[in-house]
């Protein structure tokens, strides 16, 4: 073989191979580009809606206008995705959306898909709201129910008292009923409020509830998804502790964006599989409170100070916004948690 003829045959299969590689790195890159986009457009509708919340916060008690919010998350995420006018293509994008989660600061609403009849007779899916859930842990010793939130208030019933309490853990915990143990009586001394457990345990069950709920659902909408023909198989995917610890913290949104292939008529290159979650950022003050030592001086601390474990009902119903509002009161910074 003469040398022109065997550069000839060398270029021939190295077209031949390169060419794919080629097309596979091309169609790489416009996956990579389509799930930076969509990340970012779904990042800025559950940021928007959380802005909502800011907007109509009153200072004092934060109501949540469910529709309203739903409603700013799917306006914002479809401009992000130019289809402000393709109503189409937006019932596609809301088929791919199996859940989105609105947690509030006492339980958490899930705006899921079910079939219905329509007035014709004929199946259709409907989208709907869940009741309120509740951040609900049962105490194994007692059986007392509890209810958290996402702060220091919780809502216990005990089915041996039928009493119903509702306050902060630390004054539940001075309680006899919780911090002794009186089988007689039924009363038995409580784990979570008296072995410095409650956060731990709060923040579990809290997550814990989430997750079974946002499991089930997320399931109840792959039976919705096959009776029209999906294919696509929507699970729950795995949520980093970063994020966990922000649906646990404040107001929060999660919205899950599943199954939509990235090429419309290349299903093979794979499918989208995102969530997004944003907080609603709403900056509260930070409180001290009032209580005198034993020689009778006061001063001010920060909430979780260690010198406020023996504090009373009376110290904790009166918070404090500003140091200045504390030392007009007679009381100094403790210096102990240097407010």
């Amino acid at each position: 073989m003469r040398g022109s003829n065997f550069i000839i045959f060398f270029l021939i299969i190295f077209v031949s191979l390169a060419t794919p590689v080629g097309v596979r790195c091309q169609q790489l890159t416009v996956i990579s580009d389509l799930k930076q986009s969509y990340t970012l457009a779904m990042e800025s509708a559950v940021d928007d809606a959380m802005d909502g919340i800011v907007e109509s916060d009153s200072g004092d008690v934060i109501s949540l206008n469910k529709q309203f919010l739903l409603d700013r998350f799917f306006h914002t995420l479809f401009i992000n995705l130019g289809c402000t006018a393709d109503t189409v293509k937006q019932n596609a994008i809301k088929a791919y959306i199996p859940i989105v989660l609105l947690v509030d600061t006492d339980g958490y609403y899930i705006y899921y898909s079910d079939t219905v009849s329509g007035s014709d007779g004929e199946t259709i899916i409907a989208k709907n709201w869940t009741d309120k859930l509740t951040f609900t842990y049962v105490e194994e010793n007692g059986g007392r129910i509890f209810n958290f939130t996402l702060g220091d208030v919780v809502n216990v019933y005990d089915p041996n008292t039928n009493h119903v309490f509702n306050m902060d853990y630390r004054d539940l915990a001075k309680l006899s009923l919780f911090n002794t143990d009186d089988p007689d009586n039924k009363c038995y001394r409580s784990s979570l409020l008296c072995d410095g457990n409650f956060d731990t345990i709060r923040r579990t069950a809290i997550i814990n509830a989430i997750t079974d709920s946002m499991t089930y659902y997320i399931n109840q909408h792959n039976h919705v998804a096959q009776h029209y023909g999906f294919t696509y198989h929507f699970s729950l995917p795995y949520i980093s502790e970063d994020d966990w610890a922000r649906t646990i913290d404040d107001i929060s949104m999660i919205a899950f964006f599943q199954g939509y292939p990235y090429v419309s008529d290349a299903p093979q290159l794979g499918y989208f599989n995102l969530y997004s979650i944003g907080g609603a950022r709403v900056v509260k003050p930070d409180y001290y409170y009032i209580m005198s030592d034993s020689t009778g001086t006061k001063y001010y601390h920060k909430k979780n100070c260690v010198n406020l474990s023996s504090a009373d009902f009376s110290v904790w119903a009166h918070p404090y916004e500003d140091p200045r509002q504390c030392a007009k009161k007679g009381a100094f910074p403790c210096p102990d948690c240097n407010p």
